[in-house]
């Protein structure tokens, strides 16, 4: 019997599993710290999770429960300059991966603004 969480498909955790062997199991004392020594080092989420065999968002969510790292905000707030230019784009049929580009942000992000902005995504 295998320890697969309920909400996950049996392809699924094995899939996982082929890529993270440790995928889903109890973390181990000496993972911990391992972990610890490694983020001390300076290495990135994706070396530490390949040395200990855990993907790297589980890496991060055990190195935020330990304290040691605080996600950070990569996004900016939006000004009325950049609001006005992505009209512009918009309505100049600039494409959406064009306008992210343009205004250093993702193309998600544009797509969002769009919407709060109630831009006419979808004209009928």
């Amino acid at each position: 019997m295998d320890n697969r969480p309920a909400f996950m498909s049996p392809e699924l955790f094995a899939e996982m599993r082929a890529k993270y062997p440790k995928f889903y199991e109890p973390w181990k004392e000496d993972e911990v710290e391992r972990v610890k020594q490694l983020f001390e080092e300076g290495k990135s989420m994706e070396d530490i999770a390949k040395d200990i065999q855990r993907s790297p968002k589980s890496v991060r969510m055990k190195l935020k429960a330990l304290g040691l790292y605080t996600p950070v905000n990569k996004s900016r707030a939006w000004t009325t300059d950049d609001d006005e230019t992505l009209k512009d784009m918009y309505r100049d049929g600039v494409s959406f991966d064009d306008m992210a580009t343009q205004l250093d942000r993702s193309p998600k992000a544009i797509v969002a603004r769009l919407v709060r902005l109630r831009m006419n995504l979808f004209p009928a």
